[in-house]
C-alpha cells in the first residue's frame, strides 16, 4: 500500500498536468483498513482545501523551476519539483511537487513569466496553504524545501 504523500504527488501531479478528474488505483487495503481510509482521507482532505481552485484551467505559462539541492532529477532524468499556475481575480495559486523520495530543494522563478496580469501583480509574499506558513518572493523566485513527494501550494494576491 503506498504511504499518503505518495497518493497526494500523484494527485496534485495530475491537477498541474491539466488532469479534469482525479481516478484513484486503490490497493484492496484502502478501502478494507482504518489506515487505508485514512491515508485516503488525508488526500481527499487537502484536495478539499484548494477545491475552488481545481475549476480553474492551468495558465498556459511554463513555470521555471531551478533545483538548487543535490537531488535534481528522478530516474528517467526529469525535473524533480514540477509546478503549474492558476489564478483567480487577483489571486494566484502555484502548485509545486516534489515527485522524489527524498529532501529536495528548489527555487521556483516566477520572473521569466510571460502573463502580463502576473508580471504587473506586485505580489511580495505567498502563503503556502498546507503549512500557512508565508515565503517571501525574493529576486531569483520562491525558495523552498520539499520533503519526500511533498506537494506545496502558494496562494499569491495581488496588493
Amino acid at each position: 500500500m503506498p504511504i499518503w504523500q505518495e497518493m497526494d504527488c500523484l494527485a496534485f501531479l495530475s491537477v498541474i498536468h491539466g488532469s479534469r478528474g482525479i481516478f484513484f488505483f486503490t490497493f484492496r487495503e484502502i478501502g478494507t483498513t482504518k489506515e487505508g481510509r485514512q491515508k485516503l482521507e488525508r488526500v481527499t482532505d487537502r484536495l478539499n482545501r484548494l477545491y475552488p481552485w481545481l475549476m480553474e484551467k492551468n495558465l498556459t505559462v511554463k513555470v521555471d523551476v531551478e533545483m538548487v539541492s543535490r537531488h535534481r532529477v528522478d530516474p528517467k532524468g526529469r525535473q524533480a519539483v514540477h509546478c503549474g499556475i492558476k489564478r483567480r481575480e487577483d489571486e494566484f495559486l502555484v502548485i509545486a511537487v516534489n515527485t522524489l523520495k527524498t529532501y529536495v530543494e528548489a527555487v521556483i522563478r516566477l520572473d521569466n513569466l510571460e502573463n502580463e496580469a502576473f508580471k504587473n501583480s506586485k505580489i511580495g509574499e505567498w502563503r503556502e496553504i498546507f503549512s500557512d506558513l508565508c515565503y517571501p518572493l525574493r529576486k531569483e523566485g520562491i525558495r523552498a524545501k520539499f520533503g519526500p513527494f511533498e506537494t506545496k501550494a502558494f496562494l499569491g494576491k495581488k496588493g
